[in-house]
């Protein structure tokens, strides 16, 4: 009796050891949750609109709240109690505090709400630059002066973006916040995909915290609403298929992908299956059913894609960081730079297509080309490199993360050529010192995140 007595003490302690435990994460997260919101309401409530210092002050210490957060995920043995409903209650009321505000970080969602106008028209948005004038009956004050280069580009957003556009038009007409509110459900879904591919792995599902309490993914979806949130869930759902050996949706969903920022096309090499044909034709169908409907202007199609490359110093290699510091060197020519980042980033997708097939190809693949990509291509805008982000979630990186998190650093250039290259030794020597760490350590963490194929 006395022996009976002793074991249910025993397991009565280690009950309350184990609730001890899990209590604490659980209290521990919805601390840092509020945290990380009182320090995005700050900035609209005292009105710092426009002081990108004052901005990333608040950033850096939602950072660090972000930080102490995914530790406390990672550092669990299991699942936290009540932590993936934090996690989401949290991630929706951040996105929540933001809808409200006006984007002062960009101005391209006044693109956005102007395409699908035109679109409701009856026009097709690759005909006219906004400030011809058999548009001129379109405009108001709320959205056209606000538009960026409307004086003398056409659009430059691919066919799902446009149909996007249309949509979001249709249902809220020329509201900001209706196209944020769209973008937000788009950031929303890519949560939700992010949990059920973490549970199909097995994976702890908590862990896409990493995305949807990132502060530049909250900023940039719910203040800017960039385009770039649509792009992520396409993404993630054709990672998910993928998992599933379902390679029609997978193309197809990389397709989608590709329609709304044309990036996502780098991620075939991981989701490719050797000798396989179902997967690239059903992207390449999409693509070309995507593009039936604007197909009127002809080549004008593509928009202002050739002008936006020369505006953005493709031709120049000013863009480009390594070319800029190799040029303090010799003056290399910018074909030179090119030719040798094409032969490198074939070289990463040579050998991510020839990896075994499983999830180490799709997640560790995937991350690798997109990493590989944001590193020679440079991007002089930070919510390009969120795409790494849903990867992340899969896959620990204290290199990406660097890279992802580093990037708000490009709104403080103000001379592109002159401060630029100062930044982006902020950004990206970090960067690379890490990828040469883990490179020549193999860190704990990179043996411990390897997953095996379900």
């Amino acid at each position: 009796m006395d022996q009976r007595l002793a074991v249910s003490d025993q397991r009565s302690a280690e009950r309350r050891s184990q609730e001890h435990h899990f209590h604490f994460p659980t209290f521990a997260l919805s601390l840092v949750g509020v945290g990380i919101l009182i320090a995005l309401l700050i900035w609209p409530a005292l009105h710092y609109r426009g002081d990108r210092l004052a901005f990333a002050s608040l950033y850096v210490v939602q950072l660090a709240f972000y930080g102490f957060a995914c530790w406390l995920v990672w550092r669990s043995q299991a699942p936290c109690k009540h932590g993936l409903r934090i996690i989401l209650i949290f991630a929706l009321v951040f996105r929540i505090a933001l809808l409200a505000t006006d984007p002062h970080l960009s101005d391209d969602i006044y693109r956005y709400v102007w395409d699908g106008k035109v679109q409701a028209a009856g026009i097709n948005p690759y005909r006219y630059i906004p400030a011809d004038e058999r548009l001129a009956h379109l405009r108001d004050s709320e959205i056209f002066p606000y538009i960026n280069r409307k004086d003398y580009a056409t659009t430059i957003y691919p066919p799902a973006a446009q149909m996007i556009f249309l949509g979001a038009y249709s249902l809220f007409g020329s509201s900001v916040q209706g196209m944020k509110l769209t973008l937000i459900g788009f950031d929303l879904l890519t949560i939700a995909v992010l949990v059920v591919i973490l549970r199909q792995l097995p994976i702890d599902p908590n862990r896409m915290i990493a995305y949807a309490w990132h502060p530049l993914a909250v900023w940039e979806f719910a203040h800017s609403g960039h385009l770039d949130a649509a792009a992520l869930t396409f993404i993630v759902l054709a990672l998910l298929f993928r998992l599933r050996k379902r390679l029609v949706p997978t193309g197809i969903f990389l397709g989608l992908a590709t329609l709304v920022k044309f990036y996502p096309i780098l991620l075939l090499p991981a989701f490719y299956k050797r000798w396989d044909w179902k997967l690239p034709a059903a992207l390449l169908t999409t693509v070309a059913l995507a593009y039936l409907p604007y197909l009127s202007v002809g080549w004008g199609v593509f928009g202002y894609l050739l002008g936006y490359a020369r505006e953005e110093r493709f031709s120049n290699g000013q863009r480009f960081f390594l070319l800029e510091v190799a040029r303090f060197l010799a003056p290399v020519p910018t074909w030179v730079y090119v030719a040798i980042a094409a032969v490198i980033l074939g070289i990463v997708a040579w050998k991510v297509l020839n990896r075994t097939p499983g999830v180490n190809q799709y997640v560790a693949g995937g991350l690798l080309l997109a990493g590989t990509a944001m590193l020679l291509g440079t991007p002089h805008y930070p919510w390009y490199f969120l795409w790494l982000l849903p990867f992340l979630c899969l896959r620990l990186s204290a290199a990406w993360f660097c890279l992802v998190s580093a990037a708000v650093l490009l709104y403080f250039v103000v001379d592109r050529s002159k401060s630029e290259i100062v930044y982006d030794c902020f950004q990206y020597i970090p960067v690379y010192g890490l990828l040469i760490w883990q490179r020549l350590f193999k860190t704990r963490s990179d043996s411990k995140e390897t997953i095996s194929t379900p």
